[in-house]
């Protein structure tokens, strides 16, 4: 023993009694679970030599298999939000020691679980796909879904440029106006923003600082900014 403890050879683990072997907080100062975990492995090990093997202890169960890759479609599947944990009244919560999280329930638990992408299938993934952009086609039918609202809308091309930022203090009237004047895009999107005015100018401003150019210009040249 010292100061308590059980004195043990580092290296096998063994005390000093002869096929009698110790590890962690009995051994040394308290560690971490990782520390214990990786003790009990070497004192398996040794253990398996004392007893004639070769202190190999990993033991494969099972040959895992390539993950399927197809896993269907979902719409929607990129945008679903974290579902959330159903708690206690807070009125409720200072009256007593009650448990205050209760859990999900079981259709709950489905719906968070669906949200899993299979964590080990993005190692077999050439490179990992970005979330869908939200792109709507610029024609009628999506432009009678947009709300009358202030906001900002964007323009692309069809390999998704950024044609044109606009605030509006009316996105659906005034996308329909540059529908019925023309405009040449093939996809747009739009966020709602009081602020619509100053909502454009940061737009504008984010895409120069990105792309160097203004939206649709396509010539790099900034002198008409300045």
């Amino acid at each position: 023993m010292d100061k308590g403890l059980i004195s043990v050879n580092p290296d096998t683990l063994e005390t000093g009694m002869e096929g009698v072997y110790a590890g962690g907080d009995v051994t040394n100062p308290a560690g971490s679970v990782i520390h214990a975990i990786a003790v009990g492995r070497r004192g398996a090990s040794s253990i398996d030599r004392a007893l004639g093997g070769d202190g190999w202890i990993d033991e494969v169960l099972f040959e895992q298999e390539d993950p399927d890759p197809h896993m269907g479609r979902e719409e929607g599947f990129a945008g679903k939000p974290r579902e959330s944990v159903p708690e206690r009244d807070v009125k409720e919560r200072v009256s007593g020691f009650e448990e205050v999280a209760f859990g999900y329930d079981g259709e709950q638990a489905v719906r968070e679980a669906k949200r899993c992408l299979q964590c080990d299938l993005r190692l077999f993934m050439g490179c990992n796909p970005k979330p869908p952009e939200k792109l709507l086609p610029f024609n009628r039918e999506s432009i009678s879904r947009v709300p009358a609202a202030e906001g900002v809308f964007r323009f692309y091309d069809e390999g998704r440029n950024v044609l044109d930022i606009k605030g509006t203090p009316d996105i659906r009237q005034e996308l329909q106006e540059k529908m019925e004047a023309g405009f040449s895009a093939v996809w747009f999107d739009f966020e709602e923003h009081r602020m619509y005015s100053r909502r454009e100018s940061e737009r504008i401003q984010q895409h120069i600082q990105e792309h160097g150019e203004m939206p649709g210009s396509g010539d790099g040249d900034l002198d008409d900014l300045f």
